[in-house]
């Protein structure tokens, strides 16, 4: 039988909820928030045919204690996952991408959307929805490459919500070029690229560019960029601050088999 419930995911700062979680657990499955649940649920479990799955949580003041009660004793209904939410991604990297999504956005001090994963091509932000979707074949350094850049559009929508205005979704081949010279995609790839050169100690700012990506702006827009690292919280307004421990929190989790770090 066709389900016929329709979901409304919830458009909320995740941080919160996120926090609680990746300090009391090192794996977990994907978690969505919505605004209602099917069959008047506060809880709920959507299988995927590989066995994985996504727990639904209903948006109300209780919903983190009730996701850790059901992680500590599981006990809530499930149902069939929906085909375009079927992905091949582990707890432990479930946690190791919502953990990095969390001090990238402090980084940012911006909020931290629902992330998702998918099995489509491409990550995505739905900037103004509170929904940031994630592929789950990239390399590790791409896939912090494209959590950074989805999070610098977050950072964006707040700070530079004139950037919107003029842009150019790639309906066709002919939109590439506009695509990439904008300055919402060439200010993203910058602060992703010089955040990823900084965490992996490589250089990642002149590697692997996607036909029509304009090198020299993206290298311009990285020399405007502040990224300071630091042993406190002193900031301004213009810079962004990563602290000496959230940098060495980032390399442990990512770089363990990395070869510049062994």
């Amino acid at each position: 039988m066709k389900r016929k419930f329709k979901y409304v995911p919830s458009n909320i700062d995740m941080k919160s909820l996120y926090n609680k979680l990746t300090i009391e657990h090192k794996e977990f499955p994907e978690i969505k928030v919505f605004e209602q649940l099917e069959d008047k649920n506060d809880i709920s479990c959507h299988i995927m045919p590989n066995g994985r799955y996504i727990i639904y949580l209903k948006n109300d003041s209780n919903m983190t204690n009730c996701l850790l009660d059901t992680l500590k004793n599981p006990n809530c209904k499930c149902y069939p996952a929906f085909p375009h939410e079927y992905h091949n991604i582990d707890g432990r990297n479930i946690c190791k991408w919502i953990t990095c999504a969390i001090v990238i956005s402090n980084i940012l001090r911006t909020r931290c959307p629902q992330i998702l994963f998918t099995k489509y091509e491409d990550a995505f932000n739905f900037t103004g929805q509170g929904l940031l979707l994630l592929p789950d074949f990239y390399s590790d350094i791409d896939m912090f490459n494209a959590l950074a850049h989805e999070l610098r559009h977050e950072w964006q929508y707040f700070t530079h919500p004139e950037w919107k205005e003029d842009y150019v979704m790639v309906n066709s081949e002919k939109d590439i070029p506009a695509y990439y010279n904008h300055i919402s995609e060439i200010d993203a790839e910058a602060f992703a690229r010089k955040l990823t050169s900084i965490v992996y100690g490589v250089d990642a700012l002149n590697v692997d560019l996607q036909n029509g990506e304009n090198l020299s702006a993206i290298l311009d827009r990285a020399e405007e960029i502040n990224i300071l690292i630091s042993d406190g919280f002193c900031q301004t307004n213009d810079d962004f601050l990563m602290t000496e421990d959230m940098l060495g929190y980032l390399r442990s989790i990512l770089l363990c088999d990395f070869e510049a770090f062994e």
